[in-house]
């Protein structure tokens, strides 16, 4: 099996088997193993085999893991992306749930509004950049353009 383990694994994969060998389960080991392809991300999970109240072996399973490890990375990418552009926007952008609460706010918005992140944050944003004369307006604009 070791031929399979990532030269640099290979200390890690060891651990793991001596402290399932010593009757400890071993959940979600993230390593890289070798195909004949190249490498791929796996994740390792094992269990003693007991008998007698022995441990005779390991039952080992491995779960290839390489298309959701591309996966997060990709959204990590992403994340990042779209934080960096809803901070350095020059228009004032808040971010709410569903009920209109405050979930982050840009610089802009801060600097259009006066109010912190602290300030808002689970708050209803009507509550606080509308006139009070439009506050019956607003909500209803919302509550539709919302539905939509």
């Amino acid at each position: 099996f070791k031929r399979f383990i990532s030269p640099q694994f290979h200390g890690a994969f060891r651990k793991a088997l001596r402290r399932t060998i010593k009757g400890e389960k071993i959940t979600n080991l993230e390593m890289e193993l070798v195909n004949k392809n190249g490498n791929i991300s796996a994740e390792i999970n094992t269990s003693p085999i007991i008998w007698n109240d022995r441990t005779i072996g390991a039952f080992v399973t491995v779960r290839d893991v390489t298309e959701r490890k591309k996966t997060q990375e990709e959204l990590n990418r992403q994340k990042t992306y779209f934080q960096a552009l809803f901070e350095s926007s020059p228009e004032a952008i808040a971010s709410l749930d569903k009920n209109h609460h405050v979930i982050d706010v840009n610089r802009s918005f801060i600097k259009l509004f006066g109010y912190t992140l602290d300030e808002l944050k689970g708050k209803n944003i009507d509550d606080f950049i509308l006139p009070p004369d439009k506050e019956k307006e607003g909500k209803g604009g919302n509550d539709s353009a919302h539905n939509r």
